[in-house]
């Protein structure tokens, strides 16, 4: 990712021309890697390049607004549940170092946001794009099978992990 840090100046929040930079390392993010550009603009509706401040929440347990899917380019995130007994308070569930999906849950099952994300460090570089509705649709099936892939590579390890 060194690339996009030395070529973009991104501040927090502040919108960038990320299709460009999406496209650009499009073949560097595993769910992207077989589509080609034309395909990622087809399915693409929205998408943008966001810097997080240090336990910055990104989205909350329980949210159902913002229909996001996000990845993490750089930084650290920290991934919370509220705990059954107080829900007032929350336990660190997962923390994400290295670049990943997440948030994809909501927008394949339309449940609400299992956990809370917050950035675990400052300048945690996500992007967030939101996609078409499904549709049977060459570009389309091909992301949904790279997210499967990529969720049923998460559950394998989460299973390694606590089980």
């Amino acid at each position: 990712m060194e690339t996009l840090e030395n070529n973009t100046d991104v501040t927090n929040k502040k919108e960038i021309d990320a299709m460009k930079i999406l496209l650009k390392i499009s073949k560097k993010i595993p769910f992207f890697s077989i589509l080609s550009k034309d395909e990622i603009e087809e399915i693409i509706t929205e998408v943008k390049i966001i810097t997080y401040k240090n336990k910055e929440i990104i989205f909350q347990e329980g949210e159902t607004t913002r229909n996001y899917i996000y990845y993490l380019l750089k930084g650290k995130l920290y991934i919370n549940r509220k705990k059954q007994i107080d829900a007032r308070s929350s336990v660190r569930i997962a923390t994400i170092d290295k670049p990943a999906l997440f948030g994809e849950m909501m927008r394949l099952t339309g449940e609400p946001r299992s956990a809370t994300v917050e950035s675990g460090e400052s300048n945690t570089l996500v992007l967030a794009f939101r996609i078409k509705d499904f549709k049977e649709q060459t570009s389309i099936s091909k992301f949904y099978k790279n997210v499967i892939i990529e969720l049923s590579a998460k559950i394998v390890q989460m299973n390694k992990k606590h089980y």
